[in-house]
């Protein structure tokens, strides 16, 4: 293999980023997150609770925990998509 050559992949839709942060919006409030994370503009970071954190519910735990994964996942692919827009 010889003079192999990659080319950017194709970029996501705009709209499917908006997407999943207006389902992330639903879901905080479902579930009353504002309680456990807190929210910077485009960062979100779980509250710092470290005398109590054992003892809190594990599943709710890690919800929130993917919760402030996918949401700052998706902040950074649009500020990305921006950039390259």
């Amino acid at each position: 293999m010889h003079d192999v050559e990659t080319s950017a992949t194709p970029l996501p839709s705009q709209h499917l980023i908006i997407a999943e942060l207006d389902k992330l919006q639903t879901e905080f409030e479902a579930f009353k997150m504002i309680d456990y994370i807190d929210i910077y503009k485009t960062f979100a970071m779980h509250k710092v609770d470290y005398m109590f954190a054992k003892y809190r519910d594990e599943a709710y735990r890690n919800r929130c925990k993917k919760w402030i994964e996918n949401f700052n996942y998706a902040h950074r692919a649009l500020s990305e998509l921006n950039q390259t827009c």
